[in-house]
């Protein structure tokens, strides 16, 4: 792409800028699949059954009744991934990113919310769940 360094406008004249249109969830879910060779399909129902496609703290209370350090569209838990923050989490750009590269890598079992063998969610997003363990 070339830069201009300087414009010269006609008076009277128009000019019409075209801003990039924003990709949507599913057609950025597309372009983490195929840099990363993984299933656009299974990435979105791991993204339904975890948050809805929201991009919120989990709904997961564990036994001391706080709720699990979970965040953002794909749900990373932050105690397992300290070298990632908050704020990373919920960015949908870096989640999609970390959900394609640990799909890539055989890591379908971080998300507990999604079944892959019967492509069910182990729950339903929104609802308080009761953690039996820790």
């Amino acid at each position: 792409m070339a830069l201009i360094s300087s414009v010269i406008f006609t008076p009277g004249a128009s000019i019409t800028v075209e801003a990039p249109v924003p990709l949507t969830l599913e057609e950025k879910i597309e372009v983490y699949a195929d840099k990363y060779g993984v299933s656009a399909y299974q990435m979105g129902r791991i993204i339904q059954c975890e948050s809805g496609g929201k991009s919120v703290q989990s709904a997961i209370v564990t036994k001391s009744g706080e709720k699990e350090d979970s965040w953002g569209i794909v749900q990373i838990h932050l105690p397992s991934h300290p070298n990632i923050t908050k704020e990373q989490a919920m960015n949908t750009d870096f989640a999609l990113d970390f959900l394609a590269q640990n799909l890539g890598g055989g890591r379908v079992s971080m998300w507990h919310g999604y079944n892959p063998k019967t492509d069910t969610c182990s729950w339903e997003y929104g609802v308080t769940i009761q953690k039996t363990t820790s």
